[in-house]
């Protein structure tokens, strides 16, 4: 992962290796030219709370109370402070730095508990932020957490793109479960919107959930303030929880959105309202 190199030679390097061109940095004009940017020049240090799987659910209670947040059952820094036997008999349980970490209980008694070890603990020794210089998670001190599982299948993830605080589309990911998920965009008047490469699109539709403006609000009210945030929402039996809020969606590297995709979610991002810090405070991360 070239862990020596400058944050902006690697994802040049990475960039040019994903997309074969150039990455602009300093006129930054796609989608993801600009993310990238924003990993350098966009350094608040609320960026760490907002991508710690724990920390995060602190910050969106304080804004919107506890009504989208799922319960927690605990939060330790060791596997073995686990005490099992105070968790109910399904749980999921996940590590607070990462996204790749993770196991689904259904029956505490039935568990394989080498095998959910190994998951947590090998996600505790890796450091999030070497895959694509996401800066927000690289002093981040790695945890686990047990929450309640909302559903006993993986269910549908509803992924906001917002930008400056209005919806732009709505990423719905459906059959998690199956090892082959499908995605689907969608306006905020569910009208399919065709934003990925052709082999990406499935045919069919899903429907517009009964508390789709919902959502949108809840969406909009968590994006404020952000150039561009991914909201991330589950929708369970008609009751709307938080799943997180990711700064640089698929890394800054989405192979999968067309290029006029990439240009028009470009065009929606204003880089002239960022404060930016990168030049002089380059390795501190402090505003």
């Amino acid at each position: 992962m070239a862990e020596w190199l400058p944050d902006d030679v690697y994802l040049k390097l990475v960039y040019y290796a994903k997309f074969h061109r150039r990455l602009n940095l300093k006129c930054p004009v796609t989608y993801t030219e600009k993310l990238n940017w924003l990993k350098l020049h966009d350094r608040k240090m609320k960026y760490h709370e907002i991508v710690d799987k724990y920390e995060a659910k602190n910050y969106v209670a304080q804004i919107l109370g506890d009504r989208y947040i799922i319960p927690t059952y605990g939060v330790w820094e060791r596997f073995e402070d686990i005490d099992f036997s105070t968790l109910p008999q399904k749980f999921a349980i996940k590590t607070t730095h990462d996204s790749c970490h993770y196991a689904l209980v259904h029956n505490k008694n039935e568990m394989n508990i080498n095998d959910i070890r190994k998951t947590i603990e090998d996600g505790l020794k890796k450091n999030h932020y070497y895959m694509c210089r996401e800066w927000p998670y690289k002093d981040l001190r790695p945890r686990i957490i047990a929450e309640e599982l909302i559903s006993d299948n993986p269910p549908d993830d509803y992924k906001f793109f917002m930008f400056h605080g209005k919806m732009d589309s709505v990423m719905v990911c459906t059959e998690r479960a199956t090892g082959h998920p499908k995605f689907r965009f969608y306006d905020q008047d569910w009208n399919r919107l065709y934003y990925q490469k052709t082999d990406r699109e499935p045919a069919t539709d899903v429907k517009m959930p009964a508390n789709f403006l919902e959502m949108i609000k809840v969406a909009e009210t968590l994006s404020t303030g952000f150039v561009h945030v991914r909201v991330d929402l589950y929708n369970v039996n008609e009751h709307v929880y938080f799943g997180e809020l990711t700064l640089y969606d698929n890394g800054g590297f989405d192979l999968d959105i067309t290029y006029e995709t990439d240009l028009l979610w470009g065009r929606k991002m204003d880089l002239s309202c960022v404060s930016d810090n990168y030049a002089s405070n380059k390795d501190k991360g402090v505003e």
